[in-house]
């Protein structure tokens, strides 16, 4: 069975805000059960996080570094194999630098799960058959529908009447915006709040 999980789709729709809910509703603790890397990770990096890890949930959110390098890919497909003993292995031609303490190859027994804005098609083949794959690429009316249902969850001190209003706003403007997301249903609600007369039109 994949060992990994590959979600991708439109940024700012709830993707991370999703994995980690779950995350959470498991009674699974950062640290503890599961580890986030965001960001850039060079290949030796790569290795190290996942021997260090190599018992838990890894989670790759927007560090597409590790998908768009070979040597980082390659490191992914070890360790998403799907034979029941999963090795992966690091040659380095220098022994007695930073890395010497780390073995050379190790078990890994963990899950990974990438959280990407990258396109089905930027994904490496290797990496998606080791993996479940959903793709949250949404039209604009999903989109307006999703902000709808993560609404009260989203600024939770906020009068959820108000964040809908917002919504409608976002949905009456909706061909004139160019990032349609939650982040921008964050940002128009901060604005309504503190303009509470004149903010459709400071919108």
């Amino acid at each position: 069975r994949p060992n990994s999980l590959t979600i991708t789709g439109d940024g700012g729709l709830g993707k991370s805000y999703t994995v980690y809910a779950v995350l959470k509703n498991l009674s699974l603790e950062e640290e503890h059960d599961y580890v986030v890397c965001r960001g850039a990770s060079t290949p030796k990096a790569l290795y190290r996080f996942l021997y260090e890890n190599r018992e838990k949930i890894v989670v790759f959110d927007d560090c597409d570094s590790v998908l768009l390098n070979e040597a980082s890919v390659n490191l992914l497909k070890a360790a998403l194999d799907t034979c029941s003993t999963r090795t992966v292995s690091w040659r380095t031609e220098r022994p007695g630098d930073e890395d010497s303490a780390l073995p050379n190859r190790f078990n890994f027994e963990g899950k990974v799960i990438f959280i990407s804005n990258l396109r089905l098609s930027r994904i490496p083949q290797p990496l998606i058959s080791r993996s479940l794959f959903v793709d949250v690429s949404m039209t604009t009316d999903e989109k307006i529908s999703r902000m709808r249902a993560i609404a009260p969850d989203v600024m939770p001190t906020v009068p959820t009447s108000a964040k809908l209003e917002v919504v409608d706003l976002l949905n009456q403007y909706r061909n004139r915006t160019a990032d349609l997301n939650i982040r921008t249903l964050v940002k128009l609600t901060e604005v309504r709040m503190s303009q509470p007369t004149g903010w459709r039109e400071i919108g």
